[in-house]
């Protein structure tokens, strides 16, 4: 085999272990669709991150002048973060009890430490038997799933949603379980795994990073309108902890629209 493509196979395997990612949107109210329906949507909203800034140094020696860059410092930015997700009912009762959706969700960007990145979300939710009151109905639902970045970073999760369905109302709150990828780039602010510009960290999965997210939103039912989305959904996402090089939690706020189709 050609060399080159070797080098190529060797650079593509190295790049798919880095980083650490995770969304900021969700939109997971606890209830879960029938079978054979699916919903298709996206949200807009506001994602907070930490950008590292350069400037121009001169750099003299004996006999030579050039112009190097090096860190001015770090600078916090709100950025618009957009979504786009789809969802698919697949059983009404198993495994326990209210059913089985699967589907999937592209954002982009979101931060990472210093930078901006695309996720691919995939997941299951698996659904509870749901607490009927004489004013609503309160579902919940269990989430497990998998976040590709740029690369894919083998980041898992996992997720417990609860929602009050009140006429057309439906406040929500749900909290994620998050494991990050192994960094493999070294992005991250451990001094053993990283140098001042990034560089090689050992590829060891103690450096898995570990992180929480907590959601709440509501939910809005418009009705049948056409043209008009079935749901509007603003909604308010806390990550924590480390989120950024400069964040302990990092605050977001989005504004979801989904259609159904039945």
């Amino acid at each position: 085999m050609d060399v080159r493509i070797i080098r190529a196979i060797a650079v593509t395997a190295v790049s798919l272990f880095c980083g650490c990612l995770f969304t900021t949107q969700s939109f997971n109210r606890g209830k879960l669709l029938q079978p054979g329906v699916s919903r298709f949507g996206g949200g807009v909203g506001v994602t907070p991150i930490s950008e590292e800034n350069f400037g121009p140094v001169t750099m003299r020696d004996t006999f030579y002048t050039w112009t190097s860059y090096k860190s001015t410092g770090w600078e916090r930015k709100n950025i618009r973060s957009f979504s786009v997700q789809y969802r698919l009912g697949v059983l009404e009762k198993r495994p326990f009890g209210n059913g089985l959706e699967i589907g999937w969700m592209v954002q982009a960007p979101v931060a990472i430490y210093s930078g901006y990145a695309a996720v691919l979300e995939l997941d299951s939710r698996f659904g509870f038997n749901p607490w009927v009151t004489e004013s609503g109905v309160m579902y919940h639902n269990v989430s497990l799933g998998w976040d590709i970045g740029q690369w894919v970073d083998n980041t898992w999760f996992a997720e417990y949603a609860v929602g009050y369905e009140h006429g057309p109302i439906t406040p929500y709150f749900n909290i994620r379980a998050i494991a990050g990828g192994t960094d493999f780039f070294g992005h991250s602010r451990d001094p053993i795994a990283s140098d001042s510009v990034g560089g090689l960290g050992r590829f060891d999965s103690s450096k898995r990073v570990f992180k929480g997210r907590a959601t709440a939103g509501i939910a809005l039912a418009t009705g049948e309108i056409p043209f008009v989305p079935d749901y509007i959904i603003p909604e308010m996402n806390a990550v924590f902890p480390d989120y950024d090089t400069l964040r302990n939690v990092g605050m977001s706020f989005s504004l979801g629209f989904q259609w159904e189709f039945k």
